[in-house]
């Protein structure tokens, strides 16, 4: 009995399609043992966001760091205000190396008024590597109103509000140094850890590539013609259901990694996980 050629059709393109999704994993593998990004985590922080505030209750400031990636929850730097009644203080926020893009402000969680002035970017040493001006602070969400007098920003939360958003822009990203010997071995053990694993997974993209074409091009290799599918061997059968659920696994798994390694070779508990869920279940 010989098969409808629909049926072959089917395995062509079933074929083609997987074979195209393991060669796209195949190459983000491969860029990301080439150019393995930079991972804030998994570094030292000798860099500082300074910037000095007053508030007239107590709550806690957040920073987060673009490195031209976008803004993630877990790469963020905190810090408690102790609002001393109204008096101006110096608060630090530590920063990873790397060529910063940006930062978001959240000046508190809670919504009360708060003021904002000499904003700077400090190394270790306290160098001043850039200084914001008054301008440089945007809006984001959950600001009532922000005003600009004299170099104090003045930030104004609605009623209610628990997320209070600002964006300090950068017009060139400015480079955050770390010229110690230590700290360049640290940084250079995540990037050897990114390399070994998109290695690991551009083998295994390799191997399946090479199955998956194998029993593409079986037919042509035994001679067969598309309506003698009766006679090809197993292999040049269509693709097995369990190499297609490990063909796009791998496909997302490399995607995955391409986009946020530090999810595998510096895994971190997430935002709230941290500080409220793991805190309360460990007291």
């Amino acid at each position: 009995m010989t098969p409808s050629a629909p049926n072959d059709s089917r395995s062509g393109r079933t074929s083609f399609a997987l074979l195209v999704v393991v060669a796209l994993g195949l190459a983000l593998n491969l860029l990301s043992a080439l150019f393995p990004p930079i991972i804030p985590e998994g570094f030292r922080r000798p860099n500082f966001f300074v910037v000095s505030g007053r508030t007239t209750a107590p709550g806690t400031a957040q920073v987060f760091f673009d490195f031209g990636n976008g803004i993630y929850p877990d790469q963020s730097s905190t810090q408690p205000l102790d609002s001393s009644r109204g008096n101006w203080t110096e608060f630090k926020f530590s920063l990873p190396v790397g060529e910063l893009h940006g930062l978001r402000f959240d000046p508190t969680d809670n919504d009360f008024t708060s003021s904002w002035k000499d904003a700077r970017l400090e190394d270790e040493e306290g160098r001043v590597l850039h200084r914001f001006s008054a301008d440089d602070f945007t809006a984001g969400q959950q600001i009532a109103q922000l005003t600009r007098e004299n170099g104090v920003v003045t930030i104004v939360p609605p009623p209610k509000s628990f997320d209070t958003t600002t964006y300090l822009k950068l017009r060139h990203p400015v480079s955050l140094p770390d010229d110690s010997a230590a700290a360049r071995r640290l940084q250079e053990t995540p990037r050897l850890r990114e390399r070994v694993g998109a290695l690991l997974l551009a083998v295994i993209g390799a191997f399946l590539a090479f199955k998956v074409y194998r029993q593409r091009t079986t037919a042509t290799a035994f001679g067969l013609g598309p309506s003698a599918s009766s006679l090809m061997p197993p292999s040049a059968a269509p693709p097995a259901r369990w190499l297609e659920l490990v063909v796009l696994a791998y496909a997302a798994l490399s995607i995955t990694y391409f986009r946020r390694p530090s999810l595998f070779v510096a895994p971190q508990i997430y935002v709230e996980d941290g500080v409220i869920f793991f805190a309360q279940q460990w007291a």
